[in-house]
């Protein structure tokens, strides 16, 4: 008797939870030093973290899903 074939959903790599500084580093083509200095470049960036109201010093928090939509938009697809 053959065995059962399990049916396994596909895997869809989704994307959810908080950036740091670091992590939006990394996904981006810019370096970290490079975010520190021209962060101030791109105001739209508060609407989904939290930098505009943290010094350089704290921890910054950015919205995962919306970085990357935003780091897409203004980097590959230069809209």
């Amino acid at each position: 008797m053959a065995r059962p074939v399990k049916n396994r959903p596909p895997e869809i790599t989704t994307l959810h939870g908080v950036w740091t500084l670091t992590n939006f580093a990394e996904a981006s083509p810019r370096t970290y030093g490079w975010w520190i200095d021209n962060i101030s470049d791109y105001p739209e960036i508060q609407d989904f973290s939290n930098w505009a109201t943290k010094s350089k010093k704290e921890q910054w928090a950015f919205d995962a899903v919306e970085a990357n939509k935003w780091l897409l938009k203004h980097f590959v697809y230069k809209n």
